[in-house]
């Protein structure tokens, strides 16, 4: 729930930052959480027949899918939804390979 209240908060910090567009809490949580289903979903398929080029496509399809419904739910032009969504993957696949590193313990 904190990495999702997080990814939340660096959305509203992107969106904030580039676009200077207000969004709510509830609403980037929203899109934060879709996001990350859609990403995780995207990833499992994808990693089976085609390894780590699979999980590279995922993040490309996300990113693509994000930066779509940012546009449409925020009002914001494609290309600087873009670069909100691209910033948004980098920090949440960033944070996901970071706690899967610090409690995966074998």
């Amino acid at each position: 729930m904190l990495l999702l209240a997080l990814d939340a908060f660096v959305l509203m910090v992107l969106l904030k930052t580039i676009t200077d567009e207000e969004v709510e809490f509830w609403t980037a949580v929203l899109i934060a959480l879709g996001t990350s289903i859609g990403t995780s979903v995207l990833a499992t398929v994808l990693v089976e027949p085609m390894g780590l080029l699979g999980v590279v496509l995922a993040l490309l399809i996300s990113t693509i899918i994000l930066a779509i419904a940012v546009s449409r739910l925020c009002g914001v032009e494609i290309k600087r939804a873009i670069a909100i969504a691209g910033g948004f993957m980098l920090f949440h696949v960033g944070l996901q390979v970071g706690m899967y590193l610090i409690f995966d313990r074998d």
